[in-house]
């Protein structure tokens, strides 16, 4: 069974060379639990950005952090998120959330300009 880390990873494949081609920077990013495709624009004089412009993420989990009594971080209150699928725009604001992949994939590819 595909996790979704191997789901984003086979979109990345499938599309980097369009995002390429449209003038993005693509990056696929993989942490332990959480997974993105990141797209960097330019300035205008040239140079990429260092901040992704466009983001489409999966995040299995929510949590708080909770500043322990030695001054470390803890998380707390670890549950499944119900909408992991995640688009991000400039600035890293919200441009929705899903409980579906599809939906976020075609959100993110709109807003990529594919």
């Amino acid at each position: 069974m595909a996790t979704p880390a191997d789901d984003l990873q086979a979109i990345f494949d499938l599309y980097a060379d369009r995002l390429a081609a449209a003038g993005w920077q693509p990056v696929f990013e993989q942490g332990s639990e959480d997974c993105a495709i990141e797209l960097y624009a330019r300035f205008k004089n040239g140079k990429w950005r260092k901040n992704s412009s466009l983001c489409l993420l999966y995040v299995a989990f929510a949590y708080e952090s909770v500043v322990t009594k030695d001054g470390g971080f803890e998380r707390a209150n670890l549950r499944p998120r119900t909408r992991p699928w995640t688009v991000r725009g400039n600035g890293g604001a919200n441009i929705g959330t899903w409980s579906e992949m599809q939906p976020a994939l075609e959100t993110f590819l709109r807003k990529a300009g594919l």
